[in-house]
């Protein structure tokens, strides 16, 4: 499971970077159209805000949180037992494994609700904004279920997936 875990971080983090990549090379096309032969390229607004902006900050979320990249406070933690910070960072997890399930949840009936209708932002271009809707539950739907199964390997003291400076001596 934690390989699964591995992998699924990975094309998660793979997928915000590459959402970041793609971001950047339709800014400089636009920016050089503009600016070298005064024709920007159309839709690029739409496409990085509907998309790529919600890719970013989406998709990449199980990543960080397997790297444990997001942030944490510990002004009295750090004076507990190990195995009392483990099991204080596996609570954590749990509660904010609700949180993202019940994003994941809302986000979910958004999107079947958008893609029923077919919407559509109007701007240079005609452009479905349903599919984005989509990186909302799929996004906090990895995040919620990594952080239930850490949660539980953490209850059980197993250190696979705890911060680094959270490892009991």
């Amino acid at each position: 499971m934690v390989r699964l875990s591995k992998w699924v971080a990975a094309a998660s983090g793979f997928l915000g970077g590459l959402a970041v990549v793609l971001m950047m090379i339709l800014i400089n096309i636009d920016v050089f159209g503009s600016n070298l032969f005064q024709k920007p390229m159309k839709g690029t607004l739409e496409i990085v805000s509907t998309y790529l902006m919600v890719a970013v900050s989406f998709l990449p979320l199980m990543m960080v949180e397997y790297k444990n990249g997001h942030v944490s406070v510990d002004l009295l933690v750090r004076f507990f037992k190990p195995s009392t910070r483990l099991r204080l960072i596996a609570f954590s997890s749990l509660i904010t494994a609700l949180f993202f399930a019940a994003m994941a949840y809302a986000g979910w009936n958004i999107a079947v609700k958008k893609f029923n209708i077919g919407e559509y932002a109007m701007g240079a271009r005609f452009l479905p904004v349903w599919p984005a809707r989509f990186m909302v539950p799929l996004g906090a739907g990895a995040i919620a279920i990594f952080l239930v199964y850490k949660s539980w390997r953490l209850m059980l003291l197993d250190t696979t997936l705890a911060p680094n400076d959270e490892m009991p001596e």
